[in-house]
């Protein structure tokens, strides 16, 4: 029988850089340390931009801190169970909650490739759930309701009959005043994942989040700080 490891008798995943700070590429992971209270290292630096020219891509990162006052385990802890194989670890009441979050944040991917590329559908309210939001569609689809296609005349995400239930849950928030203990689902929890993605998309389009900017170039290495004069800095911008 395959026994779940606890995180605390994990290898050692990612190390977090300098004083209770934690850096991570995945912005799917980052989604997930926020609604868990590890939040951005706002008053620092919250995102960092690298170019790696060499390879012609665009690193992001983004800074959280390391832990705090309400948990009982690290950011590290949750990059070892984000990471880790399904069910692999276990982080102790909070297993479902990640496993929701993770499982909306592949769920919106696929509803944004059906929406670009897949069969298109003619709703027919007789029989379908329609809904134009993405969240909505995405935590639809985590939740198992059959997806029937992608409306694009309506622009629309069509589910099949049955949806209704976790609908309404998706407009209580995902706290209804009786939710039945033995069959969450944790909407809350996809909810509040699906709100962080989507600002930390913006986050990282907006210039003055981020102070520094670092071009790696075969062994150079260059900065372009956003208190760079505005036509170096668009100099550099251009470069990039």
């Amino acid at each position: 029988m395959h026994t779940l490891v606890t995180i605390g008798d994990a290898p050692s995943g990612v190390i977090p850089i300098g004083d209770n700070r934690f850096a991570t590429g995945d912005i799917s992971l980052s989604s997930a340390l926020c609604p868990l209270g590890f939040f951005l290292k706002i008053k620092s630096q919250p995102v960092a931009v690298t170019i790696d020219a060499d390879n012609n891509r665009r690193i992001v990162t983004f800074f959280h801190e390391h832990s705090n006052e309400i948990r009982t385990f690290t950011a590290p802890d949750v990059d070892t169970w984000w990471n880790g194989k399904p069910g692999q670890y276990t982080l102790p009441g909070y297993d479902d909650a990640l496993t929701a979050m993770k499982r909306v944040g592949v769920e919106r991917k696929r509803m944004i490739d059906l929406a670009k590329h897949g069969p298109k559908y003619k709703t027919s309210r007789n029989t379908v759930v329609g809904t134009s939001s993405l969240h909505s569609a995405a935590i639809l689809a985590a939740c198992e309701i059959k997806l029937i296609g992608y409306d694009p005349s309506g622009r629309q995400w069509i589910f099949a009959k049955g949806a209704e239930v976790i609908s309404d849950l998706i407009k209580a928030g995902g706290k209804p005043k009786e939710r039945p203990l033995s069959n969450d689902l944790c909407i809350d929890w996809m909810l509040e994942w699906l709100r962080y993605h989507d600002w930390l998309k913006q986050l990282v389009k907006d210039p003055e989040n981020i102070p520094l900017m670092t071009i790696r170039d075969g062994e150079r290495v260059l900065q372009i700080s956003r208190d760079m004069p505005d036509k170096l800095r668009r100099e550099w911008e251009t470069y990039i």
